[in-house]
C-alpha cells in the first residue's frame, strides 16, 4: 500500500461520509509514521486553509493504538492516473 493510499478501514466507510470528509479537508490525509495507516484528514473535523509540506501532528493511531507524530500530506493519485485528470 502506498504512503497516502486509502486504508482498509476507510474503504468500508459510507461514500457519503467520505465525501463529507473531503469537503472539510479536500485531498488531505493523515498518516501514522509507525504503522502507515492513513485516513482522511477531514475525519477529524479539522478544516485546512493552507498546510505546509511535512506538517506533523501528535495523535493516537486507530490501528496500532500508539501515540506519536502523524504526517499530514496531500493524497496521491492512484498509479497510472495523471494529476491533470
Amino acid at each position: 500500500m502506498g504512503a497516502a493510499a486509502m486504508s482498509e478501514d476507510d474503504q468500508n466507510i459510507d461514500p457519503q461520509k467520505l465525501a463529507q470528509y473531503d469537503l472539510l479537508a479536500p485531498g488531505w490525509v493523515i498518516r501514522c509514521k509507525r504503522c502507515g495507516h492513513t485516513e482522511p484528514f477531514g475525519k477529524h473535523g479539522i478544516r485546512l486553509g493552507a498546510v505546509s509540506a511535512g506538517k506533523r501532528v501528535f495523535a493516537r493511531c486507530p490501528r496500532c493504538h500508539r501515540f506519536g507524530c502523524h504526517v499530514v500530506q496531500q493524497r496521491q493519485p492512484p498509479r497510472g492516473v495523471s494529476a491533470s485528470q
